[in-house]
């Protein structure tokens, strides 16, 4: 992250922000992109085994 401050004329203060390198958040965003993928995968699995399970109870 970068934070410029220039002071103006009138004694205003003239602020930017910004990224020199984005790489870093290009990579926390792929990886949380894939483990929220995998979370939702997993859940998936889970549910789909529980609804077998259920189906193989024998009814009362």
């Amino acid at each position: 992250m970068m934070f410029k401050t220039v002071e103006l004329d009138n004694g205003a203060l003239d602020v930017t922000a910004g990224v020199e390198n984005p790489l870093p958040l290009f990579v926390l965003f792929l990886v949380l992109t894939a483990v929220l993928t995998m979370i939702q995968a997993i859940y998936q699995g889970l549910k789909q085994r529980r609804d077998q399970l259920l189906k193989e109870m024998p009814s009362s």
